[in-house]
């Protein structure tokens, strides 16, 4: 199974699970080319920033030291970006 795969499904899953519109999340992925690190840009609804970062930075800070253990079983670093999205008119 694809290590980075099984990444972004995580990631997903937590932020479905913590957010309040859930439909409004979008990740998009992108790899260095040394193919070593990952970036991952979570674009949140306004109203859900504040949950997915927490007080602190502690809650995105638990996610992203999450991922990367799960990422080191394949020698990869995990970087995670967190946006607010563009409200849609």
């Amino acid at each position: 199974m694809n290590i980075i795969i099984t990444v972004q499904e995580l990631l997903e899953f937590i932020l479905q699970h913590i957010v309040k519109h859930p439909d409004s999340i979008d990740i998009q992925k992108e790899e260095s080319e040394e193919g070593n690190v990952v970036t991952f840009t979570a674009k949140i609804h306004p109203e859900d920033i504040a949950l997915v970062i927490g007080k602190g930075g502690k809650t995105v800070k638990s996610i992203r030291n999450l991922l990367n253990v799960i990422a080191l079983q394949e020698k990869k670093r995990i970087l995670l970006n967190v946006k607010e999205a563009e409200e849609k008119d």
